[in-house]
């Protein structure tokens, strides 16, 4: 039998002891496996209502008391006919039910992502929408959790929608010039052509122009922490984090590797990172941890250097020394503020070890970061690579088409640019590309 006509199960839920798991099934089937499940007719199941039931396996031993619901197609996540077992959530109560269901006729275990390739195929959801779900599931932080429901709501496909209209509004008025030259047409018909295109492009450069902030919303933003040894680093990472990640110790030098930790900062996941101190040494592995403190430097989004007031003198030198430069991406905070009685420092004065100042600090780590990687407007949704791509080539077909004065070439540039931007929601043959991102999701789902 074909596969994509089978019925498929798999464990929705986290594998694992919980007070309840969920088992989906989708295909021609699923109605019949509840009816055998719980030895009762089909017109028992209610589309969309939950029944009690006690549940057997083929054997006639019983598995489990559950609740059991069918979802008639269309109207199910598949698009196909689908069914849910909610059953308890012991390990070996789930164990009981798959084995029975692997050895049911025309049944067999899902593919990774399988049962959303299904509501792709049937048309329950594009391409973007299928990536944003992808993104829920996995989505850590407030503002991850905005995106990707944005996403699954459609953000793309509506835009997307648009600008395809537009194009057809585009193509119609160069046909107009082609198919009927000798008529009393508008004499800025074509000028009017080039300025929805030109529009249309304004738009493209504004999705790409937020691409950096968007993939921190996905990837997160990188801080890290330096200065010279026994500043005071490793305190305030554990500080922020608010548990003791790093090692702490009077002896300079205890940091000889990285230290990373990842918060929630402004909704947004955020990698914090302590290094070794910055110094001269001629103890090799002390060197080498130097090395990745400056690699880290490189790569970090934010660099929170730390001061210690005890010894300021080193601390300058350490700045200069490494030629650290000062910007908006640099902040200077001043460690051990508890050990002197005043400062005229103007920027962060703390003391990590006793946390005082710390809540400020973070406060403005979340205002930089809604600052700076805040996107305006809700209809951003360019992130991922083969979007940013699929924008780019669209931005080059548009170039090109602006400078051609053939109509024939000038509309077939647009039908290029709408199969273009067809690509972003799946609408066009698409195979090793969904293999890919349906490959990613989990088993269940």
């Amino acid at each position: 039998m074909n596969r994509l006509f089978q019925t498929i199960f798999a464990l929705s839920t986290v594998a694992g002891r919980s007070a309840v798991a969920v088992i989906r099934l989708s295909g021609p089937d699923s109605l019949a496996v509840l009816a055998s499940l719980s030895g009762k007719s089909a017109s028992f199941f209610q589309p969309r209502s939950m029944k009690l039931a006690s549940i057997s396996g083929q054997g006639g031993n019983l598995l489990d008391k559950a609740m059991l619901v069918h979802f008639p197609a269309p109207n199910s996540f598949t698009g196909e006919d689908c069914a849910e077992i909610h059953c308890h959530g012991s390990a070996a109560s789930i164990k009981e039910i798959l084995s029975d269901l692997s050895g049911r006729k025309y049944l067999r275990a899902a593919e990774p992502g399988e049962f959303t390739r299904r509501a792709f195929d049937n048309d329950k959801m594009d391409l973007t929408q299928v990536e944003g779900l992808g993104d829920l599931i996995n989505a850590q932080t407030q503002r991850q959790l905005e995106f990707s429901l944005r996403q699954v709501s459609g953000v793309a496909s509506k835009k997307v929608s648009v600008w395809r209209a537009e194009l057809v509004k585009i193509a119609a008025f160069v046909e107009a010039f082609i198919d009927f030259p000798d008529e009393d047409l508008p004499d800025d018909l074509w000028k009017q052509s080039a300025e929805r295109l030109t529009s249309l492009k304004e738009e493209f450069l504004v999705q790409l122009a937020n691409v950096g902030k968007a993939k921190k919303i996905e990837e997160g933003v990188r801080i890290v922490l330096v200065g010279p040894p026994n500043a005071g680093k490793s305190s305030l990472l554990n500080a922020l984090a608010r548990e003791d990640r790093a090692i702490v110790s009077d002896t300079a030098g205890t940091t000889r590797d990285t230290v990373s930790v990842t918060l929630e900062l402004g909704g947004l996941p955020a990698k914090l990172t302590d290094t070794a101190g910055l110094r001269e040494s001629d103890d090799s592995i002390e060197l080498l941890g130097v090395e990745r403190s400056l690699s880290e430097i490189d790569k970090s989004d934010l660099v929170l250097f730390l001061y210690d007031l005890t010894d300021m003198e080193t601390s300058q030198r350490t700045f200069s020394d490494y030629e650290l430069r000062e910007s908006d991406k640099l902040w200077k905070i001043y460690n051990k503020g508890d050990l002197i009685e005043q400062t005229e420092q103007s920027q962060f004065v703390i003391s990590a070890k006793f946390q005082a100042g710390t809540n400020e600090l973070t406060s403005a780590l979340e205002d930089w970061i809604g600052s700076a990687f805040g996107i305006d407007g809700h209809d951003q949704f360019v992130a991922k690579e083969r979007h940013i791509s699929i924008m780019r080539e669209s931005v080059e077909l548009i170039d090109r088409s602006l400078s051609m004065e053939i109509p024939e070439l000038f509309a077939e540039n647009i039908r290029m640019l709408s199969r273009n931007l067809g690509r972003i929601v799946g609408q066009v043959d698409v195979e090793d590309l969904l293999d890919s991102i349906f490959g990613d999701f989990c088993i269940g789902k």
